[in-house]
């Protein structure tokens, strides 16, 4: 069957689910319905739709704790963390018997907790910490012999310094419950972190073989054989994710990332290219799809440009983005990578259109704003280039970001105004120092007032090394005579 007819039969599916719901005739009926409903859109990770279903139950009845659960566990999909933790919160202040809910809330404790460490907020971390383990205490008091409750404990532990202690408790359990995913994910991480590398892969394996749902836990079987760089294991094991989840282009991009990462740009553009036409296929699947997969559809076409810009091949990388752009046309990530190609292609021409064409529709847009700026004072002298260059200086002055001063301070530079060139300059070199672009500015400006000495200090700055950038054969003439 291929993916359109899969795409389509799902959905058929889940309407004759929403048709049941017109036969339910009581309030509690319909919860049921409703609540039946918005799991199954979890599962085909429809999470808007699983959200609307679960809003459903709770209007019918706003006590009800599963909704709550549910619900949590889809803003926990779609990312949206602080949604997820108080839906948590509810459900379990609602039923306290809920272990699901307490879980999670302890999940996301010991998360908290690891980040504030990590920003050195100890006296926070430790309270947040004592939240987890409160969490963990009722649910070990309800369930004393709960998996997940006893790998949630090894972490505690683990932030405890106890190592040891967390080791043979996830070897426990992983003995009990091989396919447990935060037991197998952080066992494995500690045999590794010990030298015990194929210990870590013997857990991850069998993990991967044990859980229904085994994704995460391929991801890191991939990464910790990439790590290893063998490169052929990772590559079955992100091979065998894409057959297991075929619709979804992340697992592509992330197959091809892979395969870029590892000299293997062929195949990652075959890759890619599939991936096209698996988006093409789903977008034309279903009735009203195409504004979902266009997002979608933007990344593949900009990975694949990448993926080719990254080998050397610019006209690939073009037609790329251009092919983009006929799927999912003004679109602006495209327009600013045609660009950008352009520009090393020194299709300067077409660059400048493209950005216009950005600015356009998005005049705010800062990284378009700077490169078109440089394009015009670099690559235009007619008095109306240069004015508009003047003009969208004025916005890069505000940013505070050294490469947009840099350009605003060019475009002086190119107006004549060299003491207000040299002003900003100063400010951007002694940011960052390393960027010999911003040498060969300064220095030009120095040369430019009559300071011969500080110009050859930066302008020798800015040819040392292998540096490329347009200009640099002006600063090594320059500096020829200095």
């Amino acid at each position: 069957m291929n993916l359109t007819n899969r795409v389509a039969l799902k959905s058929i599916l889940l309407v004759l689910l929403a048709g049941s719901l017109l036969s339910c005739g009581n309030k509690e009926e319909r919860k049921a319905a409703y609540i039946e409903r918005g799991k199954a859109y979890l599962i085909e990770k429809h999470y808007d739709n699983a959200r609307i279903e679960f809003d459903n139950v709770l209007k019918i009845d706003p006590e009800d704790a599963q909704a709550y659960l549910y619900r949590g566990e889809t803003e926990e999909k779609r990312q949206n963390w602080a949604k997820a933790f108080a839906d948590y919160s509810k459900a379990s202040e609602l039923d306290p018997e809920l272990i699901e809910a307490r879980i999670r809330l302890a999940t996301f404790y010991l998360a908290q907790a690891n980040a504030l460490k990590v920003r050195n907020k100890a006296s926070s971390a430790a309270n947040v910490l004592a939240l987890g383990h409160r969490q963990i205490k009722e649910i070990r008091a309800r369930d004393p012999d709960n998996d997940e409750a006893a790998a949630l404990e090894a972490t505690l532990w683990l932030t405890e310094g106890d190592v040891d202690r967390a080791i043979a408790q996830l070897e426990n359990v992983v003995a009990r419950k091989p396919g447990l995913q935060l037991a197998a994910a952080l066992l494995s991480s500690l045999y590794d972190r010990n030298g015990r590398a194929d210990d870590a892969e013997v857990v991850l394996v069998t993990a991967v073989q044990s859980n229904p749902d085994p994704l995460f836990l391929q991801q890191r079987l991939a990464a910790h054989y990439e790590k290893l760089e063998q490169n052929d294991k990772a590559e079955r094991v992100l091979r065998q994710i894409v057959r297991d989840n075929p619709e979804e282009l992340s697992h592509r991009i992330a197959l091809a990332s892979f395969l870029a990462r590892t000299q293997q740009p062929d195949k990652a553009d075959q890759v890619l290219i599939e991936a096209i036409a698996v988006a093409d296929e789903l977008q034309h699947g279903l009735p009203g799809s195409a504004e979902g997969i266009a997002p979608k559809i933007v990344t593949v076409y900009s990975e694949l440009a990448r993926s080719r810009m990254a080998g050397g091949n610019l006209t690939g990388a073009a037609e790329a983005y251009a092919d983009g752009l006929k799927k999912v046309p003004d679109d602006n990530g495209l327009m600013i990578g045609l660009a950008v190609v352009r520009e090393r292609q020194r299709d300067y021409d077409a660059a400048i259109a493209l950005y216009e064409k950005v600015l356009e529709k998005q005049p705010g847009n800062a990284f378009s704003t700077n490169n078109l700026a440089a394009l015009l004072v670099d690559h235009r002298s007619d008095r109306a280039s240069l004015a508009r260059a003047a003009r969208l200086s004025v916005k890069l002055e505000k940013t505070g970001q050294p490469a947009f001063l840099d350009t605003a301070a060019w475009v002086y530079y190119r107006q004549g105004d060299y003491g207000k060139a040299a002003e900003i300059l100063k400010g951007v070199v002694e940011k960052a120092p390393q960027v010999p672009v911003f040498q060969y500015h300064l220095g030009m400006t120095y040369y430019q007032q009559g300071d011969k000495v500080a110009a050859r200090v930066h302008l020798e700055k800015a040819t040392d090394g292998n540096a490329d950038y347009p200009g640099i054969e002006e600063a090594r003439a320059i500096l020829k005579t200095l």
